[in-house]
């Protein structure tokens, strides 16, 4: 139609996996524990992304393997011990060059622990994010998360605690991420409120990302700004990973 101007809308589809590396650290009864290892492997046989203009979104399915390190009768553990999968939606707002607005919604599924015969309930998890580059290179900004534990904690077909233990957390904090050439650097830094049953404080997270696709070619930079994040909550908490596609 004369005088319109139509925008084509973008659609991809991926899979991806990510591998953690983890540091914990925990004080408790005069005690210090500290551990450093592999966490859980998240992977997505399907992820799809679409979108058009300033709006993107993208829908897809996690499935997190039991590879991490894990011993029952360790104070931390790096690895979860069972197998969770949680449907994966995302939205992200970029108006222009400079602003990035973002939202993760997923809903986790886990399976028992057959060595504790623990079963963590389902849980509901938002992250979300708002960044302004302040420099090309530069993006600064606020991110957190709300998560919600919609199901009891069993063991032994009982609920825990009377209560079913169940957990939830806000949490909220400044980010920063520097784009050199090939390579982006993100760190993070969050603060929980309103925690109940699970463990409560400050974390940092730092990530790196190479752009190249495996075959030396280099991929389009990635667009916004500080980034959500997918988190997994347990008893003995440890598996984070970030996954995120923007067409």
């Amino acid at each position: 139609m004369a005088g319109t101007n139509a925008r084509r809308k973008q659609c991809t589809s991926r899979a991806y996996a990510v591998l953690p590396m983890e540091h914990l650290a925990l004080e408790a009864g005069g005690a210090s524990f500290n551990r450093t290892n592999l966490g859980d492997l998240i992977v997505s046989p399907a992820l799809i992304a679409w979108g058009s203009g300033a709006l993107r979104t993208v829908a897809a399915i996690e499935f997190v393997l039991p590879t991490g390190q894990y011993d029952m009768h360790a104070a931390l553990n790096t690895g979860k011990n069972y197998y969770t999968a949680r449907p994966v939606f995302g939205v992200s707002w970029l108006p222009n060059d400079k602003v990035d607005v973002s939202a993760k919604i997923t809903y986790s599924f886990n399976s028992p622990n057959n060595d504790t015969h623990y079963h963590s309930g389902n849980l509901f998890h938002l992250d979300y994010s708002a960044g302004y580059a302040i420099m090309p290179k530069v993006h600064v900004g606020l991110s957190g998360y709300f998560v919600k534990q919609t199901t009891d904690d069993t063991q032994n077909g009982q609920s825990v605690n009377g209560d079913g233990f169940r957990g939830q957390a806000f949490a909220i904090g400044p980010g920063l991420r520097y784009q050199f050439s090939k390579v982006s650097v993100e760190a993070r830094v969050v603060k929980e409120f309103f925690v109940r049953n699970r463990p409560a404080g400050e974390a940092m997270w730092v990530k790196a990302v190479n752009r190249s696709d495996g075959k030396g070619r280099m991929m389009p930079p990635q667009k916004g700004g500080i980034m959500p994040r997918v988190t997994a909550r347990a008893p003995q908490d440890a598996g984070t990973a970030v996954a995120r596609c923007l067409g």
